[in-house]
């Protein structure tokens, strides 16, 4: 079987280049609007009550989009500085390891030892109390946390099937590895308020092309599931969608064994628009109450 390239690294820039263009005209939209409103469509004077209808709608949308790119972004530069922190933190703690008991603590921080299923069974467990925890300390009021902590494996477990079912046809091998190293920083962060559901890893050998799509796969399908969950009526839908935002956000980033990072070994063009879309959906559909969770 071929290896899986990204052909059209072009194709990925124009469709950014388009999404700037559509943020920049959201942005000045509101501004053209109340001009067109205070001198009419001919150049007859309108209303003062249209004018200011016009004006205090642009204003609030104009606003409004400002708000949620700045809430994006500082929850961007955010959860970024703390994955990074948590990755370098994580190699920090495997090499102190190594110098001091290489026999024993090695051992445990590696990620060769015990099960796949066991290291999936207690990545779900880590995750949920994770969450729970996060809540508890937060208070945010977006829900039931005990339901919520159970909703919160949910999209861990389609990454973990996924990466299962489409490692064999792309010619892969899926390692799910959950290691001490990768508890304590869990709860590190749980302690600090902070969600971020990388208790565990689901590495992937084989070809960086192959491992990209199959990444790629998984960053489609946790967007999807998010969007799809946003369109139902109802908080648990809601929910859900938020939970699969969350973790669609958090696995874009360009860190290895991530699957961001898999895409941007392969496409740096093809990470650069994956990461863009997410975002985009991040700061479109997430609801505000959430943003404390990062």
């Amino acid at each position: 079987m071929s290896e899986p390239t990204f052909h059209r690294p072009a194709d990925t820039l124009l469709g950014i280049s388009f999404g700037g263009a559509a943020v920049a005209l959201l942005m000045v939209f509101p501004v053209l609007a109340i001009g067109y409103g205070a001198a009419g469509a001919g150049g007859e004077v309108v209303s003062p009550v249209a004018t200011s209808a016009t004006a205090a709608l642009g204003v609030f949308f104009r606003a409004g989009a400002r708000n949620v790119l700045r809430g994006t972004m500082l929850t961007t530069v955010r959860a970024t500085s703390r994955t990074v922190t948590r990755r370098f933190a994580r190699r920090g703690i495997q090499v102190l390891a190594l110098m001091l008991v290489p026999d024993t603590v090695g051992a445990l921080l590696g990620r060769g030892g015990g099960s796949s299923a066991g290291a999936v069974i207690t990545g779900i467990l880590a995750t949920a109390l994770s969450f729970g925890g996060v809540l508890w300390i937060r208070q945010p009021g977006i829900g039931d946390p005990l339901l919520l902590s159970v909703l919160a494996v949910a999209p861990l477990a389609v990454h973990f099937g996924l990466v299962a079912v489409l490692a064999r046809p792309f010619g892969l091998v899926a390692r799910f590895a959950t290691s001490l190293d990768g508890l304590l920083l869990q709860a590190y962060f749980t302690i600090a308020g902070s969600f971020l559901p990388l208790a565990s890893d689901a590495d992937l050998e084989g070809p960086a092309g192959a491992r990209a799509w199959v990444s790629a796969a998984v960053l489609g399908t946790l967007a999807t599931f998010a969007i799809g969950l946003a369109l139902v009526p109802g908080t648990l839908a809601s929910q859900m969608s938020s939970l699969f935002l969350v973790y669609a956000f958090v696995y874009a980033f360009p860190l290895d064994p991530l699957p961001g990072g898999q895409i941007f070994a392969a496409s740096r063009a093809g990470w650069l628009g994956a990461f863009f879309g997410v975002v985009v959906l991040f700061g479109v559909l997430l609801p505000e109450a959430w943003y404390v969770l990062l």
